[in-house]
């Protein structure tokens, strides 16, 4: 079976371009900041348009960053630089399931997401300036690390 694309009205697709337009950066933009205090606020793709909320000032960026090993499946595949997750620990496949999952985590951003090994990802979380309490970093280091996207 074929599919056809119908015929556009060229106001509809102006109007789309239009919209998608303001989150653009132009070339001739003022820069909301210095370039050297700017940083990428997500990974990007080679050859992707650049948009206005790929660059954050510096000051905005992770004060304290915690790595998370996560298993293949505990969290969303298309994950990416600048998502919102919860951090939950518990029983992983195989483990005790009379032990509770707990949130430990809430609301956290994103930092990076890297391949890890055995199939897994290590996922870097901005925990901001709070200081982190150890039975946090003793949870995540022990337990089976969960990632549930938030918005």
């Amino acid at each position: 079976m074929r599919c056809r694309a119908g015929p556009t009205s060229s106001r509809s697709t102006s109007a789309w371009t239009t919209r998608a337009a303001r989150h653009l950066l132009p070339t001739d933009a003022e820069l909301p900041a210095r370039l050297s205090s700017l940083a990428w606020s997500r990974d990007l793709p080679a050859g992707r348009l650049v948009q206005r909320d790929d660059l954050v000032r510096t000051d905005r960026v992770a004060a304290a960053e915690l790595p998370l090993v996560v298993a293949p499946g505990a969290a969303p595949t298309d994950l990416v630089r600048g998502d919102r997750v919860d951090v939950w620990t518990g029983p992983g496949p195989g483990d005790d399931t009379g032990l509770p999952a707990r949130r430990v985590l809430g609301g956290v951003p994103v930092v990076s997401v890297g391949r890890g090994s055995g199939g897994g990802r290590t996922v870097v979380v901005d925990v901001g300036r709070r200081p982190l309490a150890p039975a946090v970093v003793a949870a995540v280091g022990a337990g089976h690390v969960t990632l549930v996207r938030v918005p």
